[in-house]
């Protein structure tokens, strides 16, 4: 997991994203926050460079891929990297990439 400036911010969204999850029967679900088992790092194959996502879940067997961003964030080239690697990874693998942003955020 990345550290950032609003380190509290993320960590709160991303527990959010998990409360909204369980509540809505996914399964499988995993956090990189504390209390939660950490998703399984997604690499590219001829770089074995990757990342971890902030959260993963199931739901009707289709894997979900979640990615949360703060506004100190969502600019950063680790975050375009991020995100190029967990879209291809997600159309190769018929998985759904969610992003959240922070309400009102544009």
């Amino acid at each position: 997991m990345a550290k950032r400036k609003n380190q509290s911010d993320h960590d709160d969204m991303v527990k959010t994203t998990v409360n909204y999850i369980v509540s809505n029967l996914y399964t499988d679900e995993k956090a990189d926050i504390d209390d939660y088992e950490t998703p399984t790092k997604i690499i590219w194959s001829k770089t074995n460079d990757g990342h971890v996502p902030d959260v993963t879940a199931k739901y009707k067997d289709v894997e979900h891929i979640w990615e949360i961003e703060t506004e100190d964030s969502i600019s950063l080239d680790h975050t375009k990297s991020q995100w190029q690697l967990f879209s291809t990874f997600a159309t190769q693998h018929y998985a759904i990439f969610h992003i959240v942003v922070p309400e009102g955020f544009s």
